[in-house]
């Protein structure tokens, strides 16, 4: 709390024990209910800034893991890129090797194929 809110307050306690009266000046119920509100006020506003300083931290530490997290997902994308890439160089070499045997060894050509057709795409 503030220095200026608590002096606020104590003030503000002065003037309510001695019966509405502080200097020349009668304070009614309403203008008393009024600062307390506004002391209210102040007290929340002070505990909102607080957690809006836990939030904002909170949301650092959330970007970084974000960032993180995206960063591992372009890798995984990357290496996932490359392994089709890789995958379909193989592909094609089996294919060649189907046609290259085929009709030389049918047997190597039929293990070739096999393994073609074991793929899941």
């Amino acid at each position: 709390m503030s220095k200026k809110l608590q002096k606020i307050k104590e003030e503000f306690n002065i003037w309510s024990e001695k019966d509405s009266i502080f200097g020349h000046v009668k304070l009614e119920y309403e203008d008393l209910m009024d600062i307390s509100w506004l002391v209210e006020q102040a007290e929340r506003l002070k505990e909102l800034e607080q957690q809006n300083e836990e939030f904002a931290k909170e949301i650092k530490v959330l970007q970084s893991v974000f960032l993180e997290m995206k960063r591992v997902a372009e890798r995984h994308r990357s290496n996932e890129l490359r392994l089709e890439k890789q995958n379909k160089r193989y592909r094609e070499a089996i294919e060649k090797g189907i046609n290259a045997t085929r009709y030389s060894n049918p047997e190597v050509a039929y293990i070739l194929s096999e393994a073609l057709e074991g793929e899941e795409w």
